[in-house]
């Protein structure tokens, strides 16, 4: 994809405005562009033929394990956003019992945000935060594997960087704390398995399409 408007246009860039327009091109046979330069709601599909409607892109991969900037709050911002949540579902007493909760949830999400911003953002160094760190992570990702399944289109998905699962790429075992993708499978089957029936359900819907393949990776190498 095409970057800024300063310097020369590589031959074959687009902007990501143009994405959707690829449905229309019966003449190009390789797309390469970062995962978040499409935006959500953007689907490549096919816009002629038998397959009209249904995904364009057949194989992904994945060149690079997905890693957030340096100066990405996102991640600190959905802590935050998990304790407000939290409050505000919870049901007090009295006044002062809310007030009371309010400022010792201010105070642990303070000193959560204030301790994870001397942290490298990376799985391994996050401690009980590296499961909620892929969590965020696996947002992009699942929305981009999503993108060539469109009209329930079988697709093939090739994580390519080592660095998903490293020891596994040693031909030795990776557990959930050194492999991403180990970790992203158990965020899954801790959705699958949710206490409520509501949300299990609604899990259940969301994301069986991922579990199941992340389950039998070839090449990964587990406990």
């Amino acid at each position: 994809m095409r970057g800024g408007s300063l310097g020369q246009i590589p031959e074959g860039g687009i902007t990501a405005s143009e994405v959707e327009r690829l449905g229309e091109d019966r003449e190009w046979d390789l797309f390469i562009f970062p995962m978040n330069a499409i935006g959500r709601g953007v689907n490549i599909v096919y816009k002629f033929g038998p397959r009209n409607g249904k995904a364009m892109i057949g194989s992904l991969f994945f060149l690079t394990r997905p890693h957030p900037r340096a100066d990405s709050l996102s991640f600190l911002q959905g802590i935050i956003g998990r304790e407000s949540e939290e409050f505000d579902t919870s049901t007090y007493g009295s006044l002062d019992a809310a007030m009371v909760a309010l400022r010792e949830r201010r105070k642990k999400a303070a000193g959560a945000v204030s301790h994870l911003l001397r942290m490298p953002q990376a799985a391994r160094a996050l401690g009980t935060y590296a499961k909620p760190f892929v969590a965020d992570q696996m947002i992009m990702i699942l929305q981009t594997i999503g993108r060539t399944m469109r009209g329930d289109c079988p697709a093939f998905v090739y994580f390519v960087d080592a660095a998903w699962a490293p020891y596994s790429a040693m031909k030795r075992r990776d557990t959930s704390r050194s492999s991403m993708l180990l970790m992203m499978k158990e965020v899954l089957e801790e959705c699958l398995n949710h206490p409520s029936p509501a949300e299990r359900e609604c899990y259940e819907n969301l994301y069986r399409t991922f579990y199941s393949p992340l389950s039998n990776i070839d090449g990964v190498c587990s406990e």
